[in-house]
Formats: structure tokens, sequence, C-alpha cells
């Protein structure tokens, strides 16, 4: 082999305060990438299936005409290409390596592209790829390098893994069940991801274990290609860690896919807390004594009228409809034994819009008659979206708002002609997220490949997406401060499943008890996704769970999900002491469109020894150029506070679930006005000091400090800050009319800086449109 000498530096050279990130291209399609001219990655073989033939640059099957240098200007930026072109005899490929020019988006894209038709290709096995673009070596780099992959369902988190690039990475999950992205790292912060960049319903990647080689290809199932037909995969940098690079990643797919996240705003289910019956709630597939389901939930119904607990819809599970000895649906209709009355006077008499869940299709399922589905051993998959029309809009009368997709793992697995064919997979999602949006549903989708969740980027109904196991009362099911990272960056609110929010809850079928009711709460405040306990009727901690939101339910979260810092990553990974021994996650509130006033939240759990966390360590300050000088406080000692910047780290100190269900601190930006040194706490009898669902605006200069809150009408909201160290703990009372209710902290000339008309109703969260008025019950 040549020396690697480069002819090219694609990217020229992405600067860093860590590193000098350089991807480049030599002679014979070969490149690499290199960290501080340490080589991370070497192109391994570039190959494709043809005429039932492997072709391949290992054996010199496949060479080149030459290598092309293009630039031009697309959606993303300037750019810069390599490409090069293969042609066996009526077969055209052009492999293309391009990368931006520009350090705001330091992304290098593979693309690969079947100027004609191609067949033949077919792999030994679907796990495998058809061809491989790009493909690396997997290196040994002394074990200074530790890896992140997403694989199987619930976005990649059920089969994650993380350890040392390397040999050791050979264990990873590939083929069909891999598809995630995959993220290395070092202790410095540089971290580069892989994913693929489209085609998220064909493109795999797959290792070879003799070679020590990863490579990005089509599915191996796939016998013809068309004309046309591409696909990329895309290479993401940052120096800021695993939390840096998601962020990048997720900033620059949402915007390649025009992933518009505004509908997670109106999204009842993400905005206010609702009640559900899903694996661990204390009505899953279980009734009051004696009675059958809908006796029971209009019990729920009166309880929840007797407690003033403000929920504002109810989740059905997979009890309610019709299923064959597969355990998969016939015909999704409520049954009579199940609702007798039906469920559109059930619906009107709860007077609370539904989320209603359904699972995968029987083989036999009567629906097929009239409409297309997609059949195989067990399961069938309907693809058109006038059958989704159908289902939706008569879902509609019965209360439904959002759709609950499970199963998603097993119809794609378990369907062969998903995974022989090219467009059938997508056009299966495509159908029912286009008829969501034309009927005003949105879509959680559950137990969700990796390929899936990528492909709801495509999709502004998928508001929402589960990313850990069932609940069902498992005591570590809410760690979910990875795969939040993965959700989070494709534009889903991630979930993490119902929880009960008392210990003991007599009679339960799972015959356990939940050990930390509070943390469970508290994981499905910070995740910013659905809040919906499950207890038993009369067994709901009312005041735990009203930590959560305002007196309408309404949840109060912060700006984005808690994720896991970069350091509990490492520690996982490398398993050295080096980093967080535990879970410690970190999140924030924003407030300002271009000069951010941050507050952060930090939430540690099971933290075997003390650790020391910075603003850049905590990863607060990934998007913003500079972390103002803060306070932290412990919010279970609110009389003791620290200063928090990069020169004044914050020790935290052990937090072991058996002595706590957690720790919680807060981080506070100090506003100096004069001679004031003033410092907002905010709701602090919430789980979220400062949200923007409370806060609707914050009006800080030069002069001025003041706030403006929100709620319910006449709403008690008590808010607290601190002039000079002297604490101010009020009540205030929001105005019926306004829904606002404004407090002038400092201000240097006497006069409130808020406009007198200054009015919070058009800035209110609202489930009015979805929500029923409650009927008579006829017997």
């Amino acid at each position: 082999m040549k020396d690697l000498k480069p002819l090219l530096l694609l990217a020229s050279v992405f600067s860093s305060v860590t590193a000098d990130f350089v991807i480049g291209v030599v002679t014979d399609n070969r490149y690499y990438v290199s960290i501080n001219d340490t080589k991370w990655f070497t192109s391994g073989p570039t190959f494709c299936n043809l005429d039932g033939k492997v072709f391949s640059t290992v054996d010199k099957s496949m060479t080149f005409d030459g290598d092309y240098v293009y630039s031009g200007l697309d959606k993303l930026g300037p750019w810069q290409s390599n490409t090069f072109k293969f042609k066996n005899n009526d077969t055209s490929i052009v492999f293309e390596l391009k990368s931006y020019q520009t350090n705001d988006i330091p992304a290098v894209i593979f693309t690969m592209n079947y100027v004609t038709a191609a067949k033949g290709t077919k792999a030994t096995t679907a796990n495998k790829t058809i061809s491989g673009w790009p493909s690396f070596n997997i290196l040994d780099l002394n074990q200074t390098v530790g890896y992140l992959a997403y694989s199987a369902d619930m976005f990649g988190d059920r089969k994650k893994m993380l350890g040392i690039w390397g040999p050791d990475a050979l264990t990873i999950r590939d083929g069909l069940d891999g598809t995630g992205p995959i993220v290395t790292f070092d202790k410095l912060g540089n971290t580069f991801l892989f994913a693929p960049l489209d085609s998220f319903m064909t493109t795999s990647y797959s290792i070879d274990r003799d070679n020590s080689t990863i490579s990005w290809g089509t599915m191996g199932g796939v016998d013809e290609i068309p004309a046309g037909f591409t696909y990329s995969v895309i290479m993401v940098y940052s120096d800021q860690g695993v939390n840096g690079v998601f962020s990048k990643f997720g900033t620059i797919m949402r915007y390649y896919h025009d992933k518009n996240t505004e509908r997670q705003k109106t999204d009842v289910s993400l905005n206010y807390i609702g009640y559900w019956t899903d694996n661990g709630g204390y009505y899953y597939y279980n009734t009051e004594p004696g009675k059958n389901y809908e006796q029971t939930m209009l019990d729920i119904k009166q309880y929840i009228n007797k407690t003033q607990i403000p929920y504002k819809y109810i989740q059905l599970d997979s009890w309610w409809y019709y299923k064959d000895t597969n355990a998969a649906v016939t015909k999704w209709e409520p049954r009579p034994d199940i609702f007798p009355d039906g469920l559109v006077k059930v619906g009107q008499e709860l007077g609370l819009p539904l989320v209603l869940h359904n699972r995968y299709w029987s083989k036999d399922t009567p629906y097929a008659v009239n409409y297309k589905f997609l059949k195989g051993l067990g399961l069938s998959v309907p693809i058109t979206t006038r059958f989704w029309d159908f289902l939706l809009q008569r879902a509609k009368a019965w209360g439904l708002v959002v759709y609950e997709q499970d199963w998603m793992y097993v119809q794609f697995m378990y369907l062969e002609v998903m995974k022989t064919n090219l467009t059938l997979a997508t056009t299966w999602m495509d159908a029912m997220a286009k008829s969501a949006e034309n009927n005003d549903v949105t879509i959680q989708y559950c137990m969700a490949q990796s390929r899936q969740a990528l492909q709801s980027l495509k999709y502004t109904a998928v508001t929402q997406g589960r990313v850990s196991d069932d609940y069902h009362l498992q005591h570590d099911q809410w760690k979910i401060g990875i795969s939040s990272l993965f959700a989070h960056a494709v534009g889903v609110a991630p979930s993490k499943d119902t929880f009960w929010t008392t210990t003991n809850q007599p009679g339960n079928p799972f015959n356990t008890t939940e050990q930390y009711p509070a943390l469970q709460t508290l994981v499905a405040v910070l995740s910013t996704g659905p809040v919906g306990p499950s207890d038993k009727i009369g067994y709901t901690n009312k005041d735990l769970l009203m930590k959560c939101c305002n007196s309408d339910g309404l949840i109060l979260k912060p700006s984005k999900p808690a994720t896991a810092i970069n350091d509990q990553i490492i520690e996982t990974a490398f398993n050295d002491g080096s980093g967080a021994s535990g879970q410690v996650w970190s999140t924030y509130t924003d407030f300002g469109e271009y000069n951010k006033i941050r507050f952060g939240i930090i939430m540690v759990a099971n933290l075997s020894k003390p650790y020391s966390i910075t603003p850049s360590r905590a990863s607060l300050d990934v998007e913003i150029n500079q972390y103002p000088d803060s306070v932290i406080y412990d919010s279970k000692n609110m009389t003791k506070s620290a200063s928090f910047s990069e020169t004044s780290p914050f020790t935290l100190p052990t937090c072991l679930l058996n002595n706590a269900n957690y720790c919680l601190y807060y981080t506070i930006p100090i506003m100096k006005r004069g001679n004031q040194t003033i410092i907002i706490y905010g709701e602090t009898n919430k789980f979220v000091w400062m949200s923007s669902q409370r806060v609707a605006k914050l009006w800080v200069d030069d002069d001025n400090v003041a706030v403006t809150l929100r709620g319910a009408a006449n709403e008690n909201v008590t808010f607290a800050y601190s002039i000079n160290g002297v604490m101010n703990t009020n009540t205030y009372t929001i105005d019926a009319k306004t829904h606002c209710v404004s407090i002038v902290i400092y201000s240097s000339t006497g006069k409130s800086p808020i406009p007198a008309n200054f009015n919070c109703t058009n800035l209110l969260h609202t489930s009015a449109k979805h929500t029923k008025k409650a009927q008579p019950r006829q017997k």
C-alpha cells in the first residue's frame, strides 16, 4: 500500500479547542480521518454486489476511472467533493465523499449513487450489506477511544453498547438491528458520530469480524436496485463530547429533513399530565374487583373529579381491542365485553381525549379485504393512506388525539418483504404519518428501531417515542439519559413510559412495589415527554404529582430533555474511574433568543463516589458561547449555595439509591445591576424551578430585572428570588383575564419595563380543542 500522503484535504482543517480534525483523500479511493495527526479511521474496502458477484477494492475487481474533484453549494452550505466512478458492463455507480467548507458544519457525507439499474445484488444474508461505502478499518487505538452504539428497539436503547473502540468493538450488533448512530470519543471531547443521512429504512452497517472493518450500505436482502437510487451516510464531528456531537447532528438532520417540531407544542400528551393503563399500570389487563373495564375507567374518572387531579387525557393500552391467538390485532375496535356501551359513549362520559395503543396486525385481519396489506408469517402490515384514514377518522369519534404505534420492530423484522424491497417499509411508515397529519392526530413510536427513529425526521406527526423498556416496575427502567440524546436529536420527545407515585399498591397484578416513586416522577418531567402515572384508584400521591405541573395540569418542564453527561458515558465505556461513577444528567431552561439566560438542572442518582462538575462537564455550555457565572443550589438545602463556573467547580457528593431517590441541583445565573446582586430561583416547590411554561418572559436589560409569570386563572404561584443575599419568597395570584402576573425585581429608574397591556393568554398551551364535554350517563 502506498503511503497515505494527502493529495487533497477535503475539509482542509476543522479547528477546535482540543484538536485539528482532518479528513484526507488519497489515491485509489482511499481516505482517512485524523485528530491531531493521529488517524482514528482509515478506509476499509469499497465494494458492491452486482450480477451475483462481489466487486471490491481488496482484490482489485473494483477499480475507478479517476478521482474527480467538484465543488458547489447546497442546502447545508458550500461543499467540496471527491467522486469516484465505477462501471461494470452496463452498470455505473458513483461514490462521492463531500465535506462542507465551514466550521459551522463539521460534517462529511458519503453518497453512493446507482446511475444505472443493478441486478443480482443480494448478499449472503439480509444482515449483511450489498455495498460498502463508507467502510473503515476498526483500529486499535491503545484504549484511548471509546464508543457508543445504538441497536435494537426503543430508539436503539434496548441493546445499546458502550466500550473501547478497537478489537472489543467487534461485538457491536450490526445488520438489520444495528442501523443506529455509532459514536466514537476520547476523554478530551473529540467525538465523531456516524449515521445514515437518508434511505433510513434500507441502510444498515455490517461488521466484518475476520478483517476488523465496518461498512455502511444497503441491507443485504435487496436483489435489484433501480437507476437513480442513492443512499448517504453522514459523519459529524464535535469537540464537546457526546452531548456536543448529538447537538450538531440533530441541528443538521432536523434542518436537512425539514423536521418541524411545532406540533409538540399542541400535543396534549406532551403538555399536560394524563392517566395511563399500559404495562406497569395498575389497570393493565386488570380491572376493579367484580367490574369490567368500562366501569373501571368511569371509576377512575370519578376519582379524578374527587381529587381534582388535573389529568387532561387517558391512555388505553392493548386490552380493549380484538386479537388473534398470536396476540396480533384482528380488529382495532372496542370489544363489547370491555366497553358494553361502546367507546364513543364511554369517551363522552370520560370527557377527556384519548391516547390509544395499537400493536402489529394479524395476517387474518378482516380489514385486508378492503385495504392493501402486506402479509407474512403471523402478521401483516397496511401500506395505504386510505386505510389509515379509515382507522384514524373512526377513532377520532372515540376521542383519539394520539395514536401509539407499538411493536414497530416486529413489523419490520418479521415481514420478509420488508427486508428485500427498497420501498415498502418506507411506504408503510409514510402512509401512517401522512394520514395522522391529515387528520390532526399525533403519533408515539414504541419499540421503534433506530432506522425507524431516524425515519421520524420525515414526519411532523411523530412527536414522541419510547426510549426505554416497558415500565412494569423494573427498578432501572428509568435510565433514559443516553437514549434521550438520540430522540432529541431527531426532533422527538423521549418517553420513559408510565410510573407509580406511591410505593405500595395492594392487589396489583405484578405482585411488587415501586421503590423510587419520586425518582420515576422526576425523570418523567425532565424527559419532556409524557407524564402519565398509572396508580390504583386512591393511591396517587397528589402532592408529588403536582410538583410536575401547574394547577391546570400543564407540565412545567425544561427546554430540552435531561441527558447523561459526557463523563457518565466516558466512565461507562472505559470503566477506569476517569468519569462519573453513576447517573449524572443535565438539562436547562433558556430565556432570551440570542444572549441566552440559562438556568441549569443537574440530576444525580446512584453516584458511588464524589464527582467534580463544571458547566462544561455538565454540557450546560453546549450551543452558547459562554456560560454565565452562576451559583449552584442543592434542592434539599436552599440556604446553602456555591459558586459555579469553569474555575469554580462543584463537587457532587455520593448519592446512592438505597439512601435517597435522587439528588437534584439547580444552577442559576448571577445578575449584577448597580450594587445589587440578583439571584432568581423561581418556583422552588416544583421540579423545574424556571420553566418557560411558567415564566412567560424575563425582562432583563442594563436597568431592569423583572419577570412575568403565566398560569391558570386565579392560580397561586410561589416564586423566590434574592437581592444581595436577602431571600424574597412570595405568593402571587395569576390574573383571570390576562393569565399573567408580573414581578419587578429591580429597576434603576423606578419604572416597570413591562408593557401595561402585556397578555399571556395567547402564550398558554391549551388542550381545549381536544377536550370533550362530558355527557350524562344513560343506562
